[in-house]
């Protein structure tokens, strides 16, 4: 993530308002359970201090928590019909209710806290960094920031990820660890997002919760490759440059980017959050490439493009960015840009 960006939903202030009533977590060892979203038409859920019914089958393909922790209800939403169907011809169809829309529907999102953090209660609307990797039921692993060795902010309750996620750390304490079930509503709707998560996925997130700040943190700073010594041998002693390096490849791209500003047709747009999907560095030759996802804000709006790719040269112990021309932003009504 970058986590793949979200679609919103219509529930999204109700999910707002449900998060807010999660009680926080106490330091004494909690026993909670995988967290799991029902999507049935009637749904029983467990009262607050009760394990969640119903709650999906998963493959073995994903870890195993700890025998005796049972998921519970993080919060349930039951939506009702406005519009009543006072007359169907006997022409129609059983499935014409269906087929409008206007069944009523209760779905909940449920948790697991496999370890209660020892830090300080996670706060609404703070930027969080967090590690995770996301499943489907099936045990299809789509998603994780352990692989990329590189943990994702997001600000929480503004709406840069599924409301599944913008709600789900409710309780939580630094340090902690859970496991979210997000049924198909509070992450990517019926529709899903192919060819990634299909149509009608519910989503399991292992997340750990490593800090919370008021500002958005900066990226970690890596440092610059080393060039090849004279006999190409690895681990002998490296020429140095011509002139010291000021900055990594990595720290010129998001320095470029938060500085840019955008506009597609009357809207003028800003970046909000930047995430590196990958690095290469040519130290040979004085040359590396970034592709990033960028998400930009505008109108209280956020919009996700394509990866963008930056090719960079070294010159006299500076990289800079050649070759390219800031991230297109497109309207959007254009199918190139996802409103998040």
């Amino acid at each position: 993530m970058d986590m793949i960006t979200p679609t919103r939903l219509s529930v999204l202030s109700l999910l707002l308002t449900g998060a807010a009533t999660l009680s926080a977590q106490t330091h004494a060892p909690v026993h909670h359970a995988a967290t799991t979203a029902h999507t049935a038409t009637t749904h029983a859920a467990a009262g607050p201090a009760g394990c969640a019914k119903d709650v999906p089958e998963l493959s073995p393909k994903i870890p195993a928590l700890p025998a005796g922790d049972c998921p519970k209800v993080l919060y349930t939403i039951t939506t009702t019909p406005s519009v009543k169907l006072d007359y169907v011809s006997p022409m129609e169809g059983p499935d014409l209710r269906t087929t409008l829309g206007l069944e009523g529907s209760s779905f909940s999102e449920l948790y697991v806290d496999t370890k209660v953090g020892s830090g300080p209660l996670a706060e609404p609307h703070k930027w969080y960094t967090i590690h995770y990797t996301g499943y489907l039921t099936d045990g299809v692993k789509f998603d994780s920031s352990l692989d990329r060795k590189e943990p994702i902010n997001i600000n929480y309750g503004q709406h840069m990820v599924i409301p599944g996620w913008d709600t789900g750390f409710g309780g939580m304490h630094i340090g902690g660890k859970r496991r979210l079930y997000i049924p198909y509503e509070l992450a990517y709707g019926p529709n899903g997002k192919p060819p990634t998560i299909p149509a009608k996925s519910e989503l399991i997130f292992d997340v750990e919760l490593l800090a919370q700040s008021d500002a958005r943190p900066e990226p970690p700073a890596k440092p610059a490759a080393q060039p090849a010594s004279s006999d190409g041998k690895p681990g002998a002693t490296a020429q140095p440059s011509a002139a010291p390096i000021t900055a990594t490849p990595r720290a010129v791209v998001m320095s470029y980017l938060s500085a840019a500003k955008y506009k597609a047709s009357d809207w003028s747009f800003s970046i909000s959050d930047t995430t590196i999907d990958s690095e290469t560095i040519d130290a040979k030759q004085d040359k590396a490439t970034i592709v990033a996802h960028v998400v930009f804000k505008g109108r209280g709006t956020y919009m996700s493009v394509a990866p963008q790719t930056f090719s960079l040269v070294m010159e006299n112990g500076t990289w800079r960015i050649t070759g390219t021309t800031p991230p297109k932003l497109i309207d959007p009504a254009d199918s190139g840009a996802s409103p998040l």
